[in-house]
């Protein structure tokens, strides 16, 4: 019985320990994807500081070649210096995976 209690006990410890470890790791795991969302936070007010120039405006979505009026929640890309503006958020995503092949148009 004693052999029992005793190994039910370190089991119950290596178990707590365990947890211990295993939950250090996931508040790591927590705080890279924050530096990752500050990143792209940051670029997304850079880009959106440029696109006051085009506001109003009407720009050619390079994806689909559909005229696009620009607005504050226009979807849009900043690449190379350049803004690109979209019709819908499916063309912005389709243009960043590889911009290049609608570039060359």
């Amino acid at each position: 019985m004693l052999k029992r209690t005793m190994l039910v006990v370190l089991v119950a410890l290596f178990a707590i320990g365990c947890g211990k470890k295993e939950g250090t790791e996931k508040a790591e795991k927590k705080e890279a994807p924050k530096a990752e969302q500050k990143e792209g936070e940051k670029k997304a007010e850079e880009a959106k500081e440029g696109i006051a120039d085009f506001l109003g405006k009407t720009e050619i979505d390079p994806v689909c070649d559909m005229e696009v009026a620009v607005k504050e929640d226009t979807p849009h890309s900043h690449l190379d210096g350049k803004h690109y503006f979209f019709c819908n958020p499916g063309c912005k995503e389709g243009f960043d995976k590889a911009p290049e092949s609608f570039l060359k148009k």
